[in-house]
């Protein structure tokens, strides 16, 4: 056994061997060395360029690793190592066409029979899609999307910028729903749970496969919520559920806009997906269905999937058996994907797409047409101030309403109407089409006359006279029942004005005590009805029968030397005529007025005809 002195000195030993240098290794021979061949000596450093090659050459070298291990959608969607799902009837089959990816034959069909075109065999950039309810769009074709793009995707985010992706849904609930699918399905994924980095209560971060951090997060349906960020990938979901009309606080239109304009920096990688279960005719949903449904060549890939054809556990005989205890239209609409009419809405879809000219924003004044003006001024909160021109003409022994002019002043956010302006404006449109009166209901009180006569222009009250000679006084909902019969019979060609459109779409038709069938807007906030309303109220009043009563005088001194369509005779004033030249003006029935026009009944007849062409 050592002692303590003994164990001491071996320490002492191994250290001093441990630190011993090492000796030099002994040269050999002259004779025996190897000459070897002189080196050109390397520059000491690279150019800017070379290490700018060098580095471009290593960054490509590991996107193409990347790449190769990147899978199709179908294997992220299916395989136990990613997401692990089984997706059924046409989710597969939509995911692929999203992305790219070819299909079998068997999905090929399901593919034609719901977008009605060909499989695009390339990467999509905007999608939109009307399903049947319960048919896995947001479990099974927007979840599974935004993590693929939000995993795989060539994000290349700027200094100090964070890469988004958007999930905004019709209300904080529909919101949740979705992101409880995101998160269970990152949660049970090796690969993702792996690649997760922060879970938080509305959203949650990946590093995708190029080593950035990808937020994935939900906003509420508001134009502001989402201005803010850059987005790589976007869903809009149960898009047919927001509001639609563009003077609501927050339309569906604007609240698309603001994603695109998140998402206008990225390249192809980006994509944007709206799906919804159908609801009304208006909207972005029925906007893309209408513009791009079946089109090859649309630059948004449209589908149309009843539930049965998306989720296969709804069949056909289950939807029959809903048919039952529940209306047509509903039916149509919830689980076959098919826009409808509302069952109280005053006009079918149809009638309104019939009246509309598209591509015609306003008609130039012509000689010889006698307008009509209809006002709808503004009455205080939120309310437009709207205005018509139009007029009435035979067409093949039909009697026709033609608009020609529409103005609508909406009231701004922060402040009130230039009420003096919009006045000053629409006496100016109706001096170019010869008018100095309008028809105005009586909403909004005493001052729109008042201010109207210090423009020199009239505001007549709306009245006809029916067979039993009774006179009516046209309210709002009867200037609506009065054009009834011009839409129905598709006697009335109106302008390309989208809110008039909307408007006109969503007026309702609601029975009232005694038989009476009240027209009007939906009770619904945010809902207005001015400009079709401004329409109405002129197409009531062109199209009324009037009876023509005899009249003396000269007929060709009924113009006298006067075109109502001169700027330059339309602007003397009576004060410097002469007296003794062309005829006064009278009271009634007699072809005088300054410079030819008359009053009285040769007024109206002068405005009916064109005296000059018989």
């Amino acid at each position: 056994m050592t002692t303590l002195w003994e164990r001491t000195q071996q320490r002492i030993r191994r250290r001093k061997k441990s630190t011993k240098p090492k000796s030099k290794p002994k040269l050999q021979p002259v004779s025996k060395r190897v000459s070897k061949p002189v080196q050109e000596a390397r520059p000491a450093h690279h150019s800017p360029e070379q290490m700018a090659k060098a580095r471009a050459a290593k960054a490509a070298k590991a996107l193409q690793n990347v790449a190769d291990t990147i899978p199709p959608i179908s294997e992220f969607t299916t395989s136990p190592r990613w997401l692990g799902i089984e997706p059924r009837g046409a989710q597969l089959a939509i995911l692929k066409s999203i992305f790219g990816e070819p299909l079998d034959d068997g999905e090929l069909q399901q593919f034609r029979v719901i977008a009605e075109r060909d499989d695009p065999r390339k990467r999509q950039v905007n999608v939109t899609i009307a399903g049947g309810a319960k048919g896995g769009k947001t479990g099974f074709v927007i979840a599974p999307a935004l993590l693929y793009v939000a995993v795989f995707g060539d994000h290349k985010p700027a200094p100090g910028e964070k890469i988004r992706v958007a999930l905004v849904a019709q209300d904080k609930d529909g919101a949740d729903v979705a992101f409880e699918y995101m998160t269970a399905y990152v949660q049970d994924s090796p690969e993702l749970k792996r690649r997760l980095v922060k879970v938080g209560r509305r959203g949650l971060v990946l590093k995708n496969v190029h080593g950035h951090d990808v937020v994935v997060r939900t906003f509420p349906c508001t134009l502001k919520a989402a201005r803010a960020y850059s987005f790589a990938a976007a869903a809009l979901d149960e898009c047919a559920f927001y509001k639609f009309n563009e003077g609501s606080a927050n339309p569906d239109i604007e609240i698309e806009t603001s994603v695109r304009r998140g998402m206008i920096s990225r390249g192809g990688d980006r994509l944007l997906i709206k799906a919804s279960t159908p609801y009304a005719r208006e909207g972005i949903l029925h906007r893309d269905v209408k513009e791009h449904y079946g089109r090859d060549d649309a630059p948004v890939l449209v589908l149309k999937a009843p539930s049965s054809v998306m989720n296969p556990d709804i069949t056909e005989a289950r939807i029959a058996e809903e048919a039952q205890v529940m209306d047509a239209a509903r039916v149509e609409r919830e689980f076959r994907a098919e826009f409808v009419d509302s069952a109280t809405a005053w006009l079918p879809g149809d009638l309104v797409d019939a009246a509309v000219d598209l591509g015609i924003t306003e008609r130039p004044p012509r000689q010889g047409v006698r307008y009509v003006m209809g006002l709808d001024p503004s009455g205080g909160g939120k309310c437009g101030f709207a205005m018509t021109v139009g007029h009435a003409e035979d067409r093949n022994g039909t009697r026709m309403f033609i608009q020609d002019v529409v103005r609508v002043w909406m009231k701004p956010k922060s402040g009130e109407l230039d009420v003096a302006a919009i006045v000053a404006e629409v006496a100016r449109i109706g001096r170019q089409y010869g008018l100095r009166q309008g028809y105005s209901d009586r909403y909004a009180g005493v001052w729109v006359p008042s201010r109207f006569s210090e423009a020199g222009f009239s505001i007549v009250d709306p009245k006809v006279k029916r067979k039993d000679e009774t006179e009516l006084y046209l309210h709002k909902s009867d200037a609506f029942r009065e054009c009834e019969p011009l839409f129905r019979t598709k006697c009335i060609r109106l302008l390309d004005h989208p809110l008039q459109t909307r408007e006109l779409r969503c007026l309702e038709a609601r029975p009232q005590q005694g038989g009476k069938v009240q027209v009007g807007k939906p009770p619904a906030r945010d809902q207005s009805d001015d400009v079709i309303n401004s329409c109405c109220l002129a197409a009531a009043m062109a199209t009324v029968t009037r009876k023509v009563r005899p009249f003396g005088g000269d007929i060709n001194k009924l113009y006298a030397g006067y075109d109502p369509f001169d700027p330059a005779t339309r602007a003397e004033r009576v004060e410097n005529m002469d007296i003794d030249g062309p005829p006064r003006r009278a009271s009634r029935g007699v072809a005088t007025g300054h410079m030819g026009r008359v009053g009285g009944q040769c007024a109206w007849i002068t405005g009916a005809y064109d005296w000059r062409r018989c």
